[in-house]
């Protein structure tokens, strides 16, 4: 999830900034079995466990 949210912002920086953007993009796809749990994997695939997301709507 983390480099999913990663590549989301990049791609709305550079639609915002009118730049060439890909319109098809998405992480791998690691298959995580208990002899392939290689931390550095889990911590680029899982948020942190004391994320919470916030949402605000504002009127304009």
């Amino acid at each position: 999830m983390v480099e999913q949210g990663q590549l989301s912002i990049r791609q709305a920086v550079h639609y915002l900034r009118d730049e060439p953007y890909e319109t098809d993009l998405a992480p791998t796809i690691e298959v995580l079995t208990p002899d392939s749990l290689d931390k550095q994997i889990i911590a680029e695939s899982l948020s942190p466990s004391a994320f919470r997301p916030i949402f605000s709507v504002e009127e304009h």
